[in-house]
């Protein structure tokens, strides 16, 4: 099996940072290399291509899913719907 870099990606909405950081910090006591964007992430880096990246070097992704990741995106894809829609 290849060795990767992480061990696991983790995405998140940073309105649930509480919840997920104590999980990190859970997971990170029991040895586990976690990726998160607030590491891994510079100043002027193409965000996608850096997040494609750590995602390729992690074995794993852990999604949080929220009500408030979902009401979220609920908002994203209807502004994008009426974008669309109109054009």
């Amino acid at each position: 099996m290849e060795q990767t870099r992480y061990d696991i990606f983790i995405s998140y909405s940073r309105k649930d940072a509480k919840i997920v950081d104590s999980v990190v910090s859970n997971l990170e006591k029991q040895g586990f290399r976690i990726w998160l964007d607030k590491d891994g992430v510079e100043s002027g880096d193409a965000f996608k291509s850096v997040i494609v990246k750590a995602i390729e070097d992690s074995a794993c992704v852990l999604f949080f899913s929220s009500i408030i990741f979902l009401c979220f995106l609920r908002g994203f894809f209807h502004d994008l719907f009426c974008f669309c829609h109109f054009f």
